[in-house]
């Protein structure tokens, strides 16, 4: 039976109280912890504990571990891992790092030790601990069948790669590259004749929905949301970015619209940006002019950004520090003397507010996806068919203008329609 150190419990009950109260001015975001807490306890419970009806002192072991699981799905912060508060004998390393038991663990350190590149090389010793995480992840199914990866049928291995929980295709065909060099390995010193399994999900779209469904659903947020988090961020200058994006300026070409942006290009009245013709200084390319409507909340973010009063605030851990920002037409701009910012920083500055906020899954792209279809919905509503909102959004976004576009983008809609409600 899992037991919890409820003196660590109570050393993060401030910040467990606090991190519930900014769950809560979010609804898409509380609808989701209530939605994970309500699968593993009762849900008038889970309501009563985000409305604080229910401290951390009126509940069970059971019921900490799923509000904390809860949480830390949702804003990965490693203060809630349930694992730091579970009361279990575990072996460590040197350095006092848990130890995950693999499966045939001497078998898989022979691999790891004696597998070769393609140029020959062993595995550099970063890329040896990042396996032997892979083989930690594996090890509970493998010990639940009884079986190594290697005996594995087609369902069996498909829950392997689910139970990763990757959230782009990218890091889900490393892992299963990894897979693979090691099956072969196992096939050439004759622990199976069997074929290689792995090789069968080479092709994307054979393991597109084994995507971790929970980062699939991260990656929408409602207008509101975005316009929430980009009035919380600690300073304006970050916090037009997202306004921006999710209204229809570009995040393309090294945030060529962004950096280029200046005041003299909005039109208040008309509550329009006009985007002039820009030319891509790497290729040469010319991109013509456009209009691109904003909202409310984007021009008083822009008059907030263009406020030469306001210092940039950088804290790193209890230190605090105020910079001046350069003073110049540009809306986005660096400090000091940097009157145009760079389209470096631009990531930088999202990468901030993502990590700040404890939103793994915001950045430029997931941004510009949500503005897209929350303007669909809405030129949904103002009586458009969905076909024609979508043509309008392809031109305010600034898409390519083709049949393949159209039809990804009519797909996330329906997608991101069972995921957000604002």
């Amino acid at each position: 039976m899992t037991q919890i150190n409820m003196d660590m419990v109570n050393n993060i009950k401030g910040k467990l109280e606090s991190h519930i109260a900014v769950i809560n001015r979010i609804q898409a975001i509380r609808d989701r912890v209530e939605t994970a807490l309500s699968s593993s306890i009762k849900p008038n419970r889970a309501k009563d504990i985000l409305d604080g009806k229910l401290t951390i002192n009126d509940l069970d072991d059971k019921e900490i571990i799923a509000l904390f699981r809860a949480i830390f799905n949702q804003i990965k912060d490693q203060a809630f891992n349930p694992d730091n508060f579970i009361i279990e004998e575990v072996k460590k390393d040197k350095e006092g790092k848990k130890i995950k038991k693999l499966f045939h663990p001497r078998f898989k350190e022979k691999f790891i030790e004696e597998h070769r590149t393609a140029k020959g090389e062993p595995y550099a010793e970063s890329t040896k601990r990042v396996v032997k995480v892979l083989f930690g992840k594996t090890a509970k199914i493998e010990k639940d069948y009884n079986k190594d990866v290697y005996e594995l049928d087609n369902n069996q291995f498909e829950e392997i790669l689910l139970s990763l929980k990757a959230k782009t295709i990218r890091s889900l065909q490393n892992s299963i590259s990894t897979l693979e060099q090691y099956i072969d390995f196992a096939i050439k010193e004759g622990r199976t004749k069997e074929g290689n399994i792995a090789t069968k999900y080479n092709n994307k779209d054979r393991i597109s929905h084994l995507l971790d469904k929970k980062a699939e659903e991260n990656m929408f947020f409602s207008k509101m949301d975005l316009d929430t988090i980009a009035s919380r961020a600690e300073n304006s200058q970050d916090g037009v970015i997202i306004n921006l994006l999710s209204d229809g300026l570009s995040h393309r070409h090294k945030f060529i619209e962004l950096i280029n942006l200046k005041k003299q290009h909005l039109d208040k009245l008309n509550m329009v940006i006009n985007v002039p013709e820009l030319v891509d200084p790497d290729t040469g390319e010319i991109y013509p002019s456009r209009q691109v409507p904003v909202s409310e909340a984007t021009i008083k973010m822009i008059d907030k950004a263009m406020d030469h009063t306001e210092k940039y605030v950088s804290i790193t851990g209890k230190n605090r520090r105020e910079y001046k920002i350069a003073e110049s037409d540009y809306i986005l701009r660096g400090l000091r003397d940097n009157y145009q910012i760079k389209w470096e920083n631009v990531n930088q500055r999202i990468l901030r507010i993502s990590e700040i906020e404890g939103y793994d899954y915001l950045n430029a792209t997931t941004i510009s996806y949500s503005g897209q279809i929350h303007y669909v919905k809405e030129y949904m509503e103002d009586g458009m068919d969905l076909d024609s909102a979508i043509k309008q959004v392809i031109k305010r976004f600034n898409l390519g203008d083709n049949e393949a576009t159209f039809f990804y983008l009519k797909g996330r809609f329906e997608k991101a329609k069972k995921v957000i409600k604002g």
